[in-house]
């Protein structure tokens, strides 16, 4: 059974009114057809970005991220909860807690963020893509 990480709202609908709903409007098919496919290649081209940087570039990436995808569903981009435990994020990214915290305090002191517990202000996202990398690797976070 999933177990949600953060407060949740699940809209159940049966199977048969979801097909006839795809049967009537074929874009919202097609949607549903893309979905499973460009969320799985996002999470391998990050972990496979995340794998080639330092501490400090793997949180500014992580929280880029986050923003583009608070963004991508009318959230703020700037604002918004962490949806995990910094030790959490910090098993996620392959950093220690004490790493997690270290960094985090880092990018509060410069401004770049405002952290308060699990909430989380961007300041300079700007500031956070340079952090990530000079190059080409954040591509995936444009």
């Amino acid at each position: 059974m999933p177990i949600a990480i953060e407060d949740s709202s699940v809209c159940d609908p049966a199977y048969t009114d979801l097909g006839r709903a795809c049967s009537r409007f074929p874009e919202l098919q097609r949607h549903f057809h893309r979905l499973p496919g460009r969320e799985i290649n996002r999470d391998r081209a990050l972990m496979l970005l995340l794998g080639g940087m330092r501490a400090e570039e793997r949180v500014a990436a992580f929280l880029l991220d986050l923003s583009i995808r608070f963004a991508a569903r009318g959230y703020s981009p700037a604002e918004f909860k962490l949806p995990m435990r910094h030790q959490d994020i910090g098993s996620y990214l392959g950093l220690r807690l004490e790493t997690m915290s270290r960094l985090f305090g880092k990018l509060d002191r410069e401004n770049l963020i405002t952290l308060d517990g699990k909430y989380i202000r961007i300041n300079d996202i700007e500031g956070l893509r340079q952090r990530v990398s000079d190059g080409e690797r954040h591509q995936i976070l444009a």
